[in-house]
Parts: C-alpha cells; structure tokens; sequence
C-alpha cells in the first residue's frame, strides 16, 4: 500500500520506556502500602494522564486533587525522560526512511509535551516530525479515535492514506474503527493485539 502519512505513539511503541511508568505505579501503590491492582493497567491503559488520576483517586479514594497526582507521578518519571530513556532499536532509521519517500510524520501520545519533547531531541528524532499531540489537550482517551483524527488532518492526510503505530489493544481498535491501517508493536507480551491489527512487528527492523 501507499501511504502519505504514519502517526506514532510513543511509550512501548517507539520509547523504550514501558518500564518507567510500571515503576512509578507500584512505587506509588507501595508507598499508599497496597500492591498495583491486578487490573489497573489494563483499565488506564486508553486513559490521558488526568482521567488516571481522577479514575485512581475515585476507585482507590486517595487524598490528592487531580491536579497533585498528575504533579506526583510527572515528578517520578521527569528525570528518566530527560536523561534516560531511549527508542526502540531501528526507530530513526525507519522514521528517516518514510520522510525519505516523502511521508507525513505525528505523534498521538499520552506523554506532556515537557516530558516527550527533550527525550525526543536528545534521541535525535524531534525534528522528524510534522506534527504532535498529547491526550491531555483532548476530551476523549484513544478508546477515541479523535486523537489520531486531528493529527491525521493537521498531517493533511486521510485516515485510509494513513499508518497508525500502537502497542495497546484499545487504541488499535479505536485507530481501525476510524480506517487506518494500523501495526501493533512488539511490548511486554502483548501478542493479543495482533487481531486487531494489520500488522504486528516485533521489531522496526522487520519495515527497513
């Protein structure tokens, strides 16, 4: 298939950094002297940062505003950001090889732009990109499609011109509901989104 554009999300898709938010959440769990919820994930997982907060203070009934916990949990995961965090192996050779056939690059993230914006330049892949957005700016989580919607049209792209790279089930369905053609990414075992997908790579190298 041709494409005119691809837009990418960024923990466990193409950041290495899956990791740090699993750390942040048993850290917090373990400093309120509870483990994480066996189902918290899964639950959050289509979620922006804020409806997290809201959700986990109204199931877990925590004393912090929304506002406080958002604050908190960027706290935690600020300095990996910053110095740590790297991509995926073949990530920039395969985004430097779309803009080479002149395609359209956005993200569609859950990330703040104070977190993702440094760890992107410091990776070298900032300046590949036409376009981002964070869920934080929009009313619906990517159990919406609307996220990938407005990136695609600030892309100038239509949906079914347009790849969409996730590695969670819920926002696989939401970007194929909405006619894109979607590649699940390889992230801690999460083979079953493979259904909901065109295509599932386990690494970048596999489209180089």
């Amino acid at each position: 298939m041709e494409f005119k554009g691809a837009i990418f999300d960024l923990d466990g898709t193409i950041l290495d950094s899956s990791r740090v938010w699993k750390k942040v959440d048993s850290d917090f769990f373990k400093e309120h002297n509870m483990e994480t919820p066996k189902d918290y994930l899964e639950n959050i997982s289509a979620m922006n940062i804020y409806d997290i907060a809201r959700y986990t203070i109204n199931t877990y009934k925590f004393n912090y505003t929304v506002n406080e916990l958002v604050d908190k949990w960027n706290d935690m995961a600020r300095l990996e950001y910053e110095e740590n965090i790297i991509t995926k192996p073949f990530v920039k050779e395969y985004l430097m090889k779309l803009k080479g056939k002149g395609l359209k690059l956005g993200i569609a993230t859950a990330l703040d732009d104070f977190l993702f914006i440094p760890c992107l330049k410091r990776n070298g892949i900032y300046e590949l990109f036409d376009d981002h957005r964070s869920l934080s700016t929009m009313k619906n989580g990517k159990d919406s499609p609307d996220i990938y919607l407005d990136v695609a049209k600030k892309l100038n792209v239509k949906p079914e011109e347009c790849m969409v790279f996730e590695d969670i089930y819920k926002a696989c369905k939401s970007a194929k509901s909405a006619n894109f053609y979607v590649v699940g990414v390889n992230d801690y075992n999460n083979e079953h989104i493979k259904e909901m997908c065109d295509k599932y790579i386990y690494s970048f190298n596999e489209l180089l």
